[in-house]
């Protein structure tokens, strides 16, 4: 997925049960207007406010994500978030297959199978 009306959230993930990436997020470094703290919000589900104080703190806020679903014992476990200052992440479907098989390998872990 890349930059549109849907937020990378790990429920959306747990629903889909899939690596899902978020790409091209707004810019709020360098002058971001109103809009852009609208949109990043949006599409983040944070609040204006959380990315208005991150930013007055001099903090950095990503470009992209990548959600990435691990399974324990054929079950829900959590999401793997990466997050990147990069405006797109690498999103070939080979990368979606490499991305998954981390999730995978860390379920395994949790379950004791390394």
């Amino acid at each position: 997925m890349t930059h549109g009306p849907t937020s990378l959230q790990p429920a959306l993930v747990l629903a889909r049960n899939r690596v899902m990436v978020l790409n091209r997020l707004p810019n709020l470094h360098d002058s971001p207007s109103e809009n852009d703290f609208d949109e990043y919000a949006k599409l983040t589900s944070v609040s204006k406010e959380w990315l208005k104080q991150r930013i007055e703190n001099d903090r950095r806020c990503a470009r992209s994500f990548c959600g990435i679903p691990v399974e324990v014992e054929n079950k829900f476990w959590g999401v793997i978030v990466i997050d990147s200052e990069l405006e797109e992440l690498p999103n070939s479907e080979e990368l979606r297959k490499v991305y998954g098989l981390f999730g995978r390998l860390l379920g395994n872990m949790l379950e004791g199978g390394c």
